[in-house]
């Protein structure tokens, strides 16, 4: 079992075939007091509790900001005429001044729509944590891996 699951991370879960998923999502306590993990499978959003992780593979191990609950609103100035609309769990990334820094903060799409998303933030291991982000700010992020 782990206590710090994060955002962005790359767990094992499975009984018999262990798979690969990305975390994108932390969702809030249940009635028996644990968390669960968001992953997608193709479009389907699988949810895992913590005993059901094998292992975690690779990913951050802290934030870009501070690890607290709270919804944050990136303050935009523009034209809002059209924008894109993002598929949940899509990986994107964002530059935005917060607590007096200028940040790129990268994330997952949590909920989008004709003018603002809502992303989660990589590293960051508690629920309820989000930006609100303008659509025309965001920028897809294509991750490339590997395969030896």
């Amino acid at each position: 079992m782990y206590d710090k699951i994060r955002i962005g991370q790359k767990i094992l879960t499975g009984s018999t075939i262990l798979r690969e998923r990305v975390v994108f999502r932390i969702n809030s306590l249940n009635s028996a007091g644990e968390l669960s993990y968001s992953c997608l499978e193709g479009s389907k959003i699988l949810d895992f509790k913590s005993t059901e992780i094998f292992s975690i593979v690779s990913g951050p191990t802290e934030p870009e900001t501070i690890d607290e609950d709270q919804h944050i609103t990136v303050p935009f100035q523009g034209d809002s005429a059209i924008c894109p609309i993002y598929r949940i769990g899509e990986e994107i990334s964002f530059k935005t001044e917060y607590m007096g820094a200028e940040l790129e903060v990268r994330g997952f799409i949590l909920v989008s729509g004709k003018s603002w998303s809502l992303c989660s933030e990589r590293g960051v291991s508690v629920p309820n944590r989000a930006w609100r982000v303008h659509n025309s700010i965001l920028v897809p992020t294509l991750v490339l891996e590997v395969i030896p």
